[in-house]
């Protein structure tokens, strides 16, 4: 079955790191695909939209070859296409007494730097959902107050039908899952919603797809455990 590549170098590499292949490039100037070339997966699975492949090596393991291309190359490829430069990785004589002091502390930088880039997940998340939002009705009622690793703030009008707006389309940037090193037919990213009155110290949470109904029963018990405790 045919498929189509990465669009990009970066995420090619990538591919193969999880898979333990050889990424065929003009740089590498490998000019006949051989069979040491394959890499390995446990499994993948190809659907119209997306192919999906399980790598067999462990994290650490995975991990650890891309601190090791890294040094090669100068600089390793995160999230997004991010780019972090190693400059002591790459010039000195790594695993002998020759090391340069520091270069371990850098080792531990990058490969912390892998899976905490992703937190820009969380960024691409509050762009995306701010278009819906310019782009539609409730520009002026709902407004992106700042995200952090795994979470985003905003303010919006007491409005049902807004809380339903970003109910659907804030969850659904949340739950993004298209690049290929995140992407999986089984495991997949999960958010909620919390609506915080009257500070952020009191927040409730509304399901994934609740309907008017829901939110509104949810609502009149918040309001009702508020008043109870004094709070308002």
């Amino acid at each position: 079955m045919a498929v189509k590549k990465p669009e990009t170098t970066a995420e090619l590499e990538d591919l193969a790191t999880l898979t333990n292949a050889v990424a065929v490039t003009k740089e590498k100037g490998i000019k006949e695909i051989l069979p040491e070339h394959a890499g390995i997966a446990a499994r993948v699975v190809v659907t119209k939209d997306r192919t999906v492949l399980v790598g067999v090596e462990s994290t650490k393991e995975a991990v650890q070859k891309r601190i090791d291309e890294a040094a090669q190359l100068g600089y390793i490829v995160l999230a997004f296409g991010l780019r972090l430069r190693c400059p002591l990785l790459q010039n000195t004589i790594r695993k002998s007494s020759y090391q340069a002091r520091g270069t371990s502390e850098d080792e531990r930088t990058l490969g912390n730097a892998i899976g905490q880039s992703y937190g820009q997940l969380n960024n691409r998340a509050m762009v995306a959902f701010m278009n819906h939002v310019w782009n539609s009705k409730y520009k002026y009622e709902i407004f992106p107050i700042a995200p952090i690793h795994d979470a985003s703030y905003y303010v919006s009008n007491d409005d049902l039908d807004a809380i339903m707006f970003i109910n659907k389309y804030l969850i659904t940037e949340m739950q993004w899952q298209e690049d290929h090193l995140i992407a999986h037919d089984r495991v997949k990213i999960g958010a909620e919603l919390d609506v915080a009155y009257p500070s952020w110290a009191y927040p409730f949470t509304i399901p994934n797809g609740a309907d008017d109904k829901t939110i509104t029963e949810l609502k009149e018990k918040h309001l009702a455990k508020l008043k109870k405790d004094g709070v308002i």
